[in-house]
């Protein structure tokens, strides 16, 4: 849900201002499995415990650990060029 400002509906840059924003459903993490990554390019690819394939990019990696094949993460879903896309990911070490 989001509050836009009617007094300055079209804001500073010409586009409406947020007063508030309320997330309406909590996100979900999952597990999964780093199918590939790779280290020199930066990105790779997560097996989700949902079965859809998520594209890995090394920003969205978390404790600075570089994940290598058949790994387990942790991982939020979410989606870029209408692709998934795993975000703030965490490596379980255990």
């Amino acid at each position: 849900m989001v509050e836009i400002d009617l007094d300055n509906p079209m804001g500073d840059r010409g586009s409406p201002r947020a007063l508030k924003v309320v997330r309406v459903n909590p996100p979900q993490s999952l597990l999964g499995v780093v199918e590939r990554f790779d280290a020199f390019r930066g990105y790779g690819f997560i097996k989700g415990e949902d079965d859809l394939v998520y594209h890995l990019h090394r920003s969205e990696i978390v404790d600075g650990h570089i994940p290598v094949a058949e790994q387990e993460v942790r991982f939020f879903s979410g989606t870029r060029q209408n692709r998934p896309r795993a975000c703030y990911v965490k490596i379980c070490l255990e």
